[in-house]
């Protein structure tokens, strides 16, 4: 191993470790994210006055698409910040790098996929929590999310939501930024050792054929 080696992957591991540490704090906030109330439901109850009364369901609880949102962004950021070192393999693997940023955006997407196809419902009778469904006013049912606003009674999502939605999406620009910072490295380390090539082959910068 070469002086301009040791140079190419100290620069390239200072490149990295400026990110790694903000990656994973971003990917275990996706993940703490997801035991806040993503959905709520809200009712008034008249018993001896009026009492108002609220149910909360973490991400987890209460939606398996939101659930495996979380999971796909979380990986995205494990996958970062692997030790294995994707631009210090052979050219074909470098577009690989993009996997994780690609992964994260699709977690954003999926989760906010879920919360636009979450029916409207304008009537009890049309959600499922309803004592005729075997449930009490107020339940969530799992994978069975309806919006729905009355008088004394309602269901929608939660401010765990948006929180969730904010922590996907830093995760998501910090794995855009970790991406462009490690292609712009590997591209000056491949720069540095063709260069570093020619002047050992008399200035013939096709030598090795199929470096960099």
């Amino acid at each position: 191993m070469t002086t301009d080696d040791l140079s190419t992957g100290s620069r390239t591991a200072t490149a990295r470790s400026r990110f790694e540490p903000a990656i994973g704090g971003a990917t275990l906030a996706v993940l703490i994210s997801g035991f806040l109330p993503w959905f709520q439901s809200g009712w008034a109850a008249s018993t001896n006055g009026v009492n108002s009364y609220e149910t909360n369901r973490s991400a987890w609880a209460a939606s398996t698409a939101w659930s495996m949102a979380l999971m796909l962004s979380a990986t995205s950021g494990a996958a970062a910040i692997l030790p294995a070192r994707i631009d210090r393999q052979p050219p074909r693997w470098a577009s690989l790098r993009w996997a994780p940023p690609t992964l994260s955006f699709l977690g954003i997407v999926f989760v906010l996929w879920t919360w636009i196809d979450i029916p409207r419902a304008d009537t009890v009778g049309a959600g499922g929590w309803t004592t005729g469904s075997g449930g009490h006013i107020g339940d969530i049912a799992h994978d069975r999310l309806q919006i729905l606003h009355l008088d004394g009674l309602r269901y929608d999502v939660g401010w765990g939501l948006y929180i969730g939605i904010l922590a996907m999406s830093s995760l998501c620009a910090l794995l855009v930024g970790h991406a462009l910072r490690a292609r712009r490295h590997a591209a000056r380390s491949c720069d540095d050792a063709r260069g570093s090539r020619s002047a050992k082959t008399h200035g013939d910068p096709g030598w090795p054929p199929g470096s960099c």
